[in-house]
């Protein structure tokens, strides 16, 4: 697909000169495509703090979800982060082609983020708020909180980890479709090393972050930051729930991430 970068076509009549063909500078907007648990939360609460207005593009489901183009239309305006699970579906990669010059594809050994996100249903669950889980396809059984850890993180294995393998596994295909359009990132560039991270891909991104103003929030839960080691899914799994996890994953994704 050829690019098109429509966000010269967006005019601010306080900037705009008398002339009728003068240029009109766009600041421009930030938008992260990323697996859930990943930092998602944590990166799009940094760049909200730092002075970009917060913007929803999407129906916010997982694994399948749609950009929207009224989101699309205000996000090009400017100055604004959006975070998302979005996938790599040809509706959002058209819509992508026409309204987003660059943008963020962030991944996660698939391992940890079913891990994490077994943390995640548990936490809604003890917070009442486990009707939020129906965003995400397959929602957990009504069994499921009855069974102990182990049999949880099986269950997530099954029925949750799947859709984490589709949905990385079309992004990398997408690479070919959109030849340094995206920037493709990995958990462990973000971990440990926040500020340098943000600061990566606000490069990318054409983002002058000397008219940010740039803080990194606290690593707290109130940022969806949990404070597990990158491979807690080795001691975490039984050996054999790391057998079946691991078969799944290509062994080209190791190497290409470094994946164990």
């Amino acid at each position: 697909m050829g690019g098109l970068d429509l966000a010269s076509e967006v005019i601010d009549p306080e900037n705009a000169s008398d002339a009728p063909d003068a240029p009109v500078e766009i600041f421009p907007s930030a938008l992260i495509v990323s697996i859930p648990k990943s930092g998602t939360v944590y990166m799009n609460e940094t760049l909200r703090r730092a002075g970009l207005g917060n913007e929803i593009v999407s129906l916010r489901y997982f694994p399948e979800d749609r950009l929207t183009l009224e989101g699309l239309i205000e996000l090009r305006k400017g100055q604004r982060v959006a975070a998302v699970h979005i996938d790599a579906h040809p509706t959002n990669l058209q819509l992508l082609n026409a309204f987003v010059p660059r943008w963020i594809v962030h991944l996660r050994d698939p391992r940890s983020v079913t891990l994490s996100w077994t943390h995640h249903v548990d936490r809604r669950y003890r917070e009442g708020l486990s009707e939020r889980l129906f965003r995400v396809t397959p929602v957990p059984t009504p069994e499921y909180h009855a069974m102990d850890f182990e049999g949880r993180v099986s269950w997530q294995i099954e029925n949750f980890l799947p859709s984490v393998i589709r949905w990385t596994a079309d992004w990398l295909r997408a690479v070919d479709v959109f030849p340094g359009r995206f920037l493709l990132t990995e958990y462990q560039q973000f971990k440990g090393r926040e500020a340098d991270f943000i600061l990566e891909i606000l490069d990318f991104l054409q983002i002058d972050v000397t008219r940010l103003n740039f803080q990194l929030p606290d690593k707290t839960m109130a940022a969806h930051f949990r404070t597990g080691t990158t491979d807690e899914w080795k001691t975490a799994f039984t050996s054999s729930q790391i057998e079946r996890a691991s078969t799944l994953i290509p062994d080209a994704w190791r190497h290409q991430f470094g994946w164990p």
